[in-house]
C-alpha cells in the first residue's frame, strides 16, 4: 500500500496564459472608463458630467479637470456660455479661481444657490462663464491629442433647433455639429446630447477674460466716469494722485443697486475715484456723493460703496480690501 500523495504539476504555459488574461481584463476596464460616451449606459441625465465627480482621478495637480472629464455647457444669451463644473473632493475656491481665471466674488455672484461660498461640498454644481473663443469648435491638432482637451456637451432644450444651437449659441458651422454628432437629419429631440467641442485642459487664460461685473447702463456710466478721470490725469501731468489702501464697506441689503456711488472722508463731493480690488484685479470708477463718518466707521475703512461697484469688484463680504486713487 502506497502512502505517498501524488502531486499535480501545472505546466508553466498555464501560468503564463493566466497572467495574460488578467492583464487583458485590467486593460479593457481602464479603456472603458477612459472613453465614456454620452450614449453609454453609465450616463446619468441628472448629472452635469459624464464621469464620477466624487473621487480623485488623473487630474494634474492645480487643474480642476482632466481629459477624462466630459463637461456640460449652458447658455445665458447668444454666444454667452457657461460651464457646469461639478466640484470634486479636494478642490477649493483658490484652485477654481486660478484654473478658470475668475474671482471668488464672481463665483458667488453667478451661483446664488450656493449659500456658503467658503464651504462648497463635493458634488455641488457651479456655473462658470466661459468665453466663446475658449470653446474649441473645430477639430485641430490639439483636439487630436485626447489628454490636451476636455470634451464639452450641450443638452437640447424644448423647441431648440440645430441652426439655433450651432449658429446663435456657439457661432459654429451647422455641418460641423452634424458630422461630429453623426446626425442624419436636422431634427433634434428634447434632452438629446450634442458634442459641441472642447476646452483646453490647462484651463482659461486670464487674458481671455473680458467680464467686468457691470452690464447695461452701469457699464456705460463706468466708461463715462473713466473718461472724466482720464481727462483729469491728462490735465495734471505734474500732479501725483492721492493713493490709499484699506478696507471698503458696503451693504448687501442696500437698494442702490443701479448706481456707482461712494462716500469718502476727504475727496471732493462730485469727484471721481479710481477703485481697484487686488483680489480680483478689477477696477471701477465711482462718484463721491457724501462723507464717510469718522464715528460710524473705524480708521481702517477708507470707502463706502453702493452695491453695484462692490459686486463689480468681486466683493463677497461686506468688508473687503481695496486700493483707490483720486486728485484733490
Amino acid at each position: 500500500m502506497k502512502t505517498s500523495q501524488s502531486k499535480r504539476i501545472y505546466p508553466i504555459q498555464f501560468y503564463t496564459l493566466l497572467i495574460i488574461v488578467v492583464f487583458s481584463l485590467i486593460h479593457l476596464s481602464f479603456e472603458h472608463s477612459a472613453h465614456i460616451r454620452p450614449n453609454e449606459a453609465n450616463y446619468s441625465t441628472t448629472s452635469s458630467t459624464l464621469t464620477t465627480p466624487y473621487k480623485a482621478d488623473s487630474t494634474v495637480p492645480g487643474r480642476m479637470l482632466s481629459f477624462k472629464d466630459s463637461v456640460f455647457v449652458g447658455v445665458s444669451a447668444p454666444q454667452k456660455a457657461y460651464l457646469q463644473h461639478i466640484v470634486k473632493r479636494g478642490q477649493n475656491l483658490k484652485g477654481l479661481e486660478e484654473y478658470y481665471s475668475i474671482s471668488i466674488g464672481d463665483i458667488k455672484y453667478l451661483n446664488p444657490h450656493i449659500h456658503n461660498i467658503n464651504n462648497i461640498a463635493a458634488g455641488a454644481t457651479l456655473n462658470i462663464p466661459i468665453p466663446i473663443d475658449c470653446i474649441i469648435r473645430e477639430d485641430n491638432e490639439m483636439t487630436a491629442v485626447k489628454w490636451k482637451v476636455v470634451p464639452l456637451f450641450y443638452r437640447v432644450k424644448k423647441g431648440e433647433t440645430l441652426f439655433r444651437i450651432a449658429k446663435v449659441y456657439f457661432d459654429m458651422p451647422i455641418q460641423t455639429l452634424q458630422e461630429r454628432n453623426q446626425l442624419a437629419t436636422n431634427t433634434l429631440s428634447t434632452g438629446q446630447i450634442l458634442h459641441i467641442g472642447w476646452m483646453d485642459v490647462k484651463g482659461i487664460d486670464r487674458k481671455q477674460r473680458t467680464y467686468s461685473g457691470l452690464t447695461g447702463i452701469l457699464r456705460q456710466r463706468n466708461v463715462e466716469y473713466k473718461k472724466i478721470y482720464d481727462k483729469i490725469v491728462a490735465a495734471k501731468p505734474n500732479t501725483k494722485p492721492v493713493k490709499q489702501r484699506g478696507i471698503g464697506v458696503w451693504k448687501k441689503t442696500s437698494k442702490r443697486t443701479n448706481t456707482l456711488y461712494a462716500m469718502h472722508r476727504t475727496a471732493k463731493i462730485g469727484s471721481i475715484l479710481k477703485v481697484y480690488s487686488p483680489a480680483t484685479k478689477r477696477t471701477v470708477y465711482v462718484k463721491v456723493i457724501g462723507r464717510l463718518s469718522d464715528t460710524q466707521y473705524r480708521a481702517d475703512v477708507i470707502l463706502y460703496l453702493s452695491p453695484a461697484p462692490a459686486v463689480a469688484l468681486g466683493a463677497v463680504n461686506e468688508r473687503f480690501r481695496l486700493e483707490l486713487e483720486f486728485y484733490e
